[in-house]
């Protein structure tokens, strides 16, 4: 009976919600790429470039991330296909990657949450990437640190 009682009342808030337009997500367009920290000397590069659609109700994202992480030989291109937005700003996005080349195995899911810091100047800036692989051949793999070299830009 509680989880049916749970159930009623979201359902409540998120009528009231969609009813004064209160969606709580915001939604921009990501661009950019850069460059992580890795525990050896080599670093991790990645490009990505995400669009958002908020004419609907619910936000819908869409793009592509390119990743390699030269000290641990980790290479993956990822489809962005869901997101949830904390500012315009800031966004964590969804989607599955698949090992580049193809045959190295089973691909899985992925998160991103990508931040940015303001200026267009990395290290300076706090632009900040957080990445996370769960199945595939890459399960558990994860990254994140503010960048030490490019930029992400986040538009409206």
């Amino acid at each position: 009976m509680k989880t049916k009682s749970l159930t009623t009342s979201f359902m409540l808030l998120f009528s009231v919600a969609l009813a004064f337009g209160v969606t709580g997500c915001v939604c921009s367009n990501m661009n950019g790429g850069g460059t992580l920290e890795t525990a050896t000397e080599k670093k991790a590069t990645f490009a990505f470039q995400i669009k958002c659609d908020d004419s609907s109700e619910v936000p819908v994202a869409s793009g592509m991330l390119q990743f390699n992480d030269h000290s641990e030989g980790i290479k993956f291109h990822a489809a962005v296909d869901s997101c949830d937005w904390t500012t315009e700003t800031e966004g964590t996005f969804y989607g599955t990657y698949t090992p580049q080349p193809k045959k190295l195995g089973k691909g899985g899911n992925f998160a991103i949450t990508l931040q940015d810091g303001g200026n267009g100047k990395a290290g300076i800036s706090g632009d900040f990437a957080s990445i996370t692989l769960t199945g595939g051949i890459y399960n558990g793999y994860s990254i994140s640190g503010n960048l030490s070299g490019g930029n992400i830009k986040a538009k409206k």
